[in-house]
């Protein structure tokens, strides 16, 4: 088993470092120094078998994974450390695979499908200063969720992007207010990406 993430933020350092994780040692590559390295210490093997296939998100100095067990990597420290599930929090019946993870104006954003056994939306969650989760927004338009491409910012504004498949347009969402802000033209080339993934 090998996987593999990359650590790199262009606008703090020229330099990259990519972790390998494997089943029984971890490497850590630094562009700076042109080299691999070993790790002291493997990953659980609980963690392990979740990896496999799921794409790391480098945010503040760590490396950080969603799935059963939420946890994160601080290249620096060399470190694995794990969080709350905001999963939890809205007691939601959506798979692991309906979610999004992603950083957008050097903040970490967790949003996905929820039904907390009420209304069904889509949750917003923003990760704090204390590493834990906070509810920034909950968006009743989940029928775009079908349809969602990413999370994006306009100044200090979060917008949900979805593809409307029916007019070829991808509609920008404001999650403050769910007001629709703008629609734009797909182009052609990105279309026939998106119908064939359908």
């Amino acid at each position: 088993m090998r996987d593999l993430c990359l650590a790199f933020d262009p606008s703090k350092s020229p330099h990259y470092r990519i972790l390998k994780v494997g089943l029984h040692y971890n490497e850590m590559n630094s562009s700076e120094l042109n080299s691999w390295r070993r790790l002291h210490d493997p990953f659980p093997m609980s963690i392990l078998s979740e990896l496999r296939g799921t794409t790391g998100v480098f945010f503040n100095g760590a490396i950080f994974w969603a799935f059963n067990s939420w946890c994160y990597f601080n290249v620096d420290t060399e470190t694995l450390r794990y969080l709350d599930n905001p999963m939890q929090e809205m007691n939601t019946t959506y798979p692991y695979t309906d979610y999004w993870l992603g950083c957008v104006n050097e903040r970490l954003y967790f949003v996905g499908p929820a039904d907390d056994g009420w209304i069904p939306h889509v949750s917003v969650f923003e990760l704090g200063n204390e590493y834990l989760w906070i509810l920034k927004y909950r968006n009743d338009a989940l029928e775009l969720w079908s349809s969602f491409l990413s999370v994006m910012a306009r100044e200090d504004e979060l917008f949900m992007a979805a593809y409307v498949h029916d007019h070829d347009q991808v509609m920008l969402m404001k999650l403050s207010d769910n007001t629709c802000s703008m629609v734009l033209p797909m182009p052609l080339h990105a279309s026939a990406r998106i119908g064939s993934a359908n």
